[in-house]
């Protein structure tokens, strides 16, 4: 199999997989080769982790930081796809909450989320409870944080809701 560049997730989130040393580009290639067999989604959920979960733990990794890790990312991401083949999970919205959105950039442009807090002036305290959903930043905090690494808000419809304007149109 030909070693891929990125891993494009159901979300549509592009995983890059240029990082990953040679242990870990056999076990995605073991993942990607079970995926393809078409397995159970509950025979996949119990083999993937045998595989992703062992290696970082044998490596003395704390579970923490191996789930935010891309080989974790990508084989949550095929039993994904295969759950919600076999309809056994529905099909994930990208980006259902903004925070999602906000882990998303932190993972692919920054290093550390202190590197995120630094140059977006949100403080560490805050983005910890918002990231776990024990708060929400302000409208204000949030743009302008966002303005200040590149980035916007947007309002976008969602996908099969239209609004009264839309139906009376």
């Amino acid at each position: 199999m030909k070693t891929k560049l990125n891993h494009e997730s159901i979300k549509g989130i592009k995983i890059s997989l240029k990082d990953l040393n040679g242990e870990e580009q056999e076990i995605l290639r073991d993942l990607y080769s079970y995926f393809e067999s078409e397995p159970d989604w509950n025979d996949f959920s119990n083999f993937w982790p045998s595989k992703v979960v062992a290696y970082y733990d044998a490596k003395g990794q704390a579970r923490q930081v191996t789930v935010h890790c891309t080989l974790f990312r990508v084989a949550q991401d095929l039993a994904t796809r295969i759950g919600v083949e076999q309809g056994r999970i529905r099909k994930p919205n990208p980006f259902t909450d903004y925070r999602e959105q906000i882990e998303h950039i932190i993972r692919e442009k920054f290093s550390t989320q202190r590197s995120f807090c630094q140059e977006t002036g949100i403080s560490e305290d805050l983005l910890s409870h918002v990231l776990a959903g024990r708060k929400h930043l302000g409208m204000d905090t949030l743009t302008h944080a966002l303005e200040r690494i590149g980035y916007r808000l947007q309002i976008v419809p969602v996908n099969g809701k239209k609004s009264a304007a839309d139906k009376s149109a």
